[in-house]
């Protein structure tokens, strides 16, 4: 139990440190802030490219 206590409290710590620095980031301007469909579109994009891609490969590693 006590390891399992000890991982859970490690991954909050990880996780509040990043929240905190994309904080930063935003108040610093050295990022901006992405509105959630906006970001769901990109990553659509992003996902259904990288599955082409990897169909591309496969269908052609088949062929030979």
């Amino acid at each position: 139990m006590a390891e399992q206590q000890r991982k859970e409290l490690l991954h909050d710590t990880c996780l509040t440190k990043q929240v905190n620095r994309a904080f930063e980031n935003l108040d610093s301007r050295k990022s901006s802030f992405i509105e959630h469909e906006t970001a769901k579109t990109t990553m659509a994009e992003r996902k259904a490219k990288i599955r082409s891609k990897g169909q591309r490969l496969f269908y052609e590693k088949k062929s030979r």
